[in-house]
């Protein structure tokens, strides 16, 4: 232990007189140390100025001690030496540390945010891009991830065949140079002397290993059997054969599940990833995920040098205890600081995708009934909860995506009535997961439900098992945040077509033929725009029978120093790092 770390024990054991009569033997139990040491930490705080130290004289006298030193403004003060040698790691080993709980972590807290307001600090010549989230990134193997922070990272981390560019709606060149479009086979020429993060070059047998296991793995693994096999032509050709004709095909290959890995994985990958995107990861702990940019990178390379995304929990507990500011997900600055040396910029858009609420028609209850179920969104959307609850919510949200948001009356026209039931109390039980304001909007559903007769029960689960077939077995409805990719097509894809969507998987067995009708025509229709009326006349259905409700659209922002260019917000609601530079 260090002197201020006796200091603390002593503050803690003798709290609240701060001045005592003691024995040498006392406090070397209160110390846990022998008298000969008690005597040299007495020395050293009093050098300190920490402490009023006299001795008692003789055997058996007693000796005054008084304390003068605020025990927070030494951890403060540690905090500060910390951050000022770029000691991070260490920083976290004091929030990790249970005998400061009885004083408080707020002052070491404030310092944490004040700090976490400067992005780029000197390490030589680097560029550092430094931010706070409330939670540690999960799992980055591409075939599995399915959520918002996680899809930004793989953006990040890893590259696709081709790219969808949202501007002009079409797929450019990415990792394939080339392709050849078919009926059932189509043929890709790939990039030379791509190298993944860890210097191999990247071959037609890391493109055909990735795409063959999509087949046989993961959440998407239904969108991907319609691949019957892949050819290797050389290192540098592939042809896909298909089952049958999928003209949307380029749709599944820009995906972010459509990442190209290399075909020897080690058995951590989805921890430390490897990909041949601009940034690699380089650093990965319970603390911290550092990105470093990617030196041989075949596209332009980054302008920023490292990344560093620092998890700390205790600032969104802070704010979730004080209430004395919205709890809001922002790029970069996760949480909003009140002060600042200097102002910095911020930019704002609407989420295109949005928070969302799935009524459970498989569990028995009164939600079977459409009749009970329109009445629980007829509640839920009488009121603004943007106006209501604040924060960043935004507008009401009457699709999925916000660009078919115009047409939502239009396709969606209101189904019949069934016979009511008689009025009876209605309980009911809700899933959500942690963070992401979900808690918050979690308490508003409760109170609104309430003053309609209606008791809602929360319960927390892990987002891991937020959709397993365990969950769905008690909960009436779940609350969810749609992430959209640049895609819409594909995002559609993933949560109306796959069997093991939440969307199926919440449907009565004749509602789920229904809707798989609706949907046939998708996969066969050269056109487009044809194949996007075709999924939106399937989300319609779910609309009118008041089994989905799009709820409202995040206002997403991003606060940086007036010297960083480049900051855009994407689809994920993030910014990508490539892009970003600093002026100074």
């Amino acid at each position: 232990m260090q002197l201020w770390e006796h200091y603390v024990v002593l503050y803690k054991s003798l709290s609240p007189t701060m001045e005592a009569h003691i024995s040498l033997p006392e406090l070397s139990v209160i110390l846990s140390c022998t008298e000969r040491n008690v005597k040299l930490l007495m020395r050293g705080m009093r050098e300190q100025g920490w402490i009023v130290w006299s001795p008692g004289r003789g055997r058996g006298r007693r000796s005054v001690l008084k304390l003068l030193a605020d025990p927070d403004k030494l951890l403060a003060d540690q905090a500060a030496a910390r951050l000022e040698a770029g000691q991070w790691s260490s920083l976290s080993s004091l929030l990790r540390q249970g005998k400061f709980a009885a004083l408080g972590q707020a002052p070491l807290l404030r310092l944490l945010e004040q700090s976490l307001q400067t992005y780029t600090y000197s390490k030589g010549d680097a560029d550092v891009l430094r931010f706070p989230t409330y939670r540690i990134v999960g799992g980055l193997d591409p075939a599995y991830v399915t959520r918002r922070t996680e899809l930004h990272m793989v953006r990040q981390l890893f590259d696709t065949l081709v790219k969808y560019r949202r501007e002009t709606g079409e797929f450019e060149a990415q990792l394939a140079h080339h392709w050849i479009p078919g009926e059932r086979r189509w043929s890709f020429y790939l990039q030379k002397r791509v190298r993944f993060h860890d210097g191999t070059i990247m071959t037609s047998k890391d493109v055909a290993g990735t795409l063959l296991r999509l087949r046989e793995t993961g959440p998407y693994k239904d969108l991907f059997r319609c691949i019957r096999g892949v050819d290797m032509h050389g290192d540098y050709c592939i042809s896909i054969d298909l089952h049958e004709p999928v003209p949307g095909l380029l749709s599944l290959l820009a995906s972010t599940a459509a990442s190209i890995v290399p075909a020897n994985r080690e058995q951590d990958y989805g921890d430390m990833p490897i990909g041949t995107g601009p940034f690699r990861l380089s650093d990965r702990n319970e603390r911290l995920l550092a990105l470093e940019a990617h030196p041989d990178y075949f596209l332009r390379p980054a302008h920023l040098d490292q990344v560093e995304m620092w998890c700390f929990p205790e600032l969104y507990d802070l704010r979730q205890q004080s209430r004395s500011e919205p709890l809001e997900e922002m790029n970069f600055q996760h949480y909003r600081h009140t002060e600042r040396q200097e102002p910095w910029q911020e930019v704002e858009r609407t989420d295109r995708g949005c928070k969302y609420i799935v009524l459970n028609q498989r569990k028995a209850g009164p939600l079977q009934r459409n009749s009970e179920r329109k009445k629980l969104v007829i509640c839920l959307t009488e009121e603004d909860i943007a106006f209501e609850a604040g924060g960043n919510r935004g507008p009401r949200a009457r699709r999925l995506i916000s660009e078919f948001d115009h047409d939502a009356e239009e396709k969606c026209p209101e189904s019949p009535d069934e016979a009511p039931l008689p009025n009876e109390a209605i309980h009911l039980t809700a899933a959500i997961y942690f963070g992401g304001s979900h808690e918050a909007d979690a308490e508003w559903l409760q109170e609104k439900l309430k003053a309609r007769g209606i008791r809602l029960s929360i319960r927390l689960v892990p987002f891991e098992e937020l959709t397993s077939d365990a969950t769905l077995a008690w909960a009436d409805l779940l609350l969810l945040e749609l992430p959209v990719d640049e895609d819409a097509e594909w995002t559609l894809q993933v949560h109306l077509m796959s069997p093991a969507a939440l969307l199926q998987r919440v449907l009565s067995d004749a509602m789920k033929v229904q809707l798989q009708q609706l949907l046939a025509p998708v996969r066969s229709e050269p056109s487009r725009e044809k194949r996007l009326d075709a999924l939106l006349a399937g989300e319609g259905l779910l609309l009118r029978t008041n089994i989905l409700l799009p709820w409202y659209r995040w206002r997403q922002s991003a606060s940086f120093p007036k010297e960083l260019e480049g900051v855009r917000i994407s689809s994920f609601g993030w910014v990508d790092y490539k892009e970003l530079w600093f002026r100074s």
